[in-house]
């Protein structure tokens, strides 16, 4: 729901960067109540970093969408060790990247 992306949006105003979890990504979330309808992903991978955040702000070159419906999912996790992988952040930095290789990441 269109309320879900405010949220996100609210919680980086509010909160800073504490959605900075490893080196070049934000991983971008909201609450399980604020109007998410299912688990869900998507990953924004930026050719030049962006400045994130207004209190203690971050460079980033990916964002990472999360939509958690379930607070048991644990896919999270498992998309914070793709990126936390220094070889997974330079193929992303690379200029030509492709979508496959990136679903490739997490095998």
């Amino acid at each position: 729901e269109q309320r879900y992306v405010s949220r996100m949006i609210t919680a980086v105003k509010q909160f800073g960067t504490y959605m900075c979890l490893v080196e070049d990504t934000a991983f971008v979330h909201a609450g399980t109540e604020d109007g998410i309808t299912e688990n869900c992903s998507a990953i924004l991978v930026l050719k030049k970093p962006v400045t994130f955040g207004d209190r203690n702000p971050k460079r980033v070159r990916n964002i990472v969408i999360m939509g958690i419906r379930e607070k048991t999912e644990d896919s999270f996790l498992k998309l914070v060790y793709i990126f936390a992988n220094e070889e997974n952040r330079k193929l992303l930095a690379g200029k030509r990247i492709t979508v496959s290789q990136i679903e490739d990441m997490g095998e």
